[in-house]
């Protein structure tokens, strides 16, 4: 695993206060979206901040989808908790047939402004990068165990799972801390993700693989 940083310690604490402000607003008492969007956009713009903020780098083993199923990377990724609705793999809107065994490297980025789905993809593409499939994701978690180290949550918008036509999309979770791990599935909010979230992506121009024996 590497970070790279582009924020110094003075931005970071500066934004942490401005978001923890803003997240007390909230609890208060009402606060209107357009008026949190306004205050976020402040935040980035008095920090002078980048919109978008490579968090860390990690390397994953991919794992072909013929040998190993959804369930079981469920079961070797080691999770204190997870969501069973996982295990179903006929609910997953699946994205990324995974041929053969090769290691890449996964990228974690920081979202400073609200993000939906589309603006994730957006971002990720702008750092050069596409969405993790769920089976990508779930390999991310297996090769990954001290993942949580961020302290903050992973989402994965590459792969979804739907129950019913009556249900939203959810997406799969990776939070926690260093003690416990939970894999979730949760819907896009309303309003957007926000920047207490991570979101992970891979090159989208093919890296060279480091292929694998497994």
């Amino acid at each position: 695993m590497t970070r790279n940083q582009c924020l110094t310690d003075e931005q970071r604490g500066k934004l942490d206060r401005k978001f923890d402000e803003i997240k007390r607003r909230l609890r208060d008492g009402p606060l209107e979206f357009q008026e949190t969007m306004r205050n976020l956009q402040d935040c980035v713009i008095e920090s002078e901040l980048p919109d978008i903020d490579i968090f860390e780098t990690y390397t994953v083993a991919l794992l072909p989808s013929q040998k190993i199923s959804i369930a079981q990377l469920v079961t070797d990724g080691l999770y204190d908790e997870f969501d069973p609705r996982i295990l179903h793999s006929g609910y997953c809107r699946e994205n990324n047939f995974v041929r053969q065994a090769e290691v890449r490297t996964a990228t974690l980025i920081r979202i400073y402004l609200p993000a939906s789905k589309n603006r994730v993809i957006q971002s990720l593409m702008r750092k050069g990068l596409r969405p993790l499939s769920a089976r990508e994701f779930l390999c991310f978690g297996k090769s990954n165990p001290n993942i949580l180290s961020t302290g903050l949550p992973i989402v994965g918008v590459g792969g979804a799972w739907r129950l019913s036509h009556d249900y939203p999309e959810e997406y799969l979770y990776l939070e926690g801390s260093q003690n416990k791990r939970m894999l979730k599935l949760k819907p896009e909010p309303e309003n957007g993700w926000l920047t207490d979230h991570v979101f992970i992506g891979f090159p989208i121009k093919i890296e060279p693989p480091m292929y694998s024996s497994l």
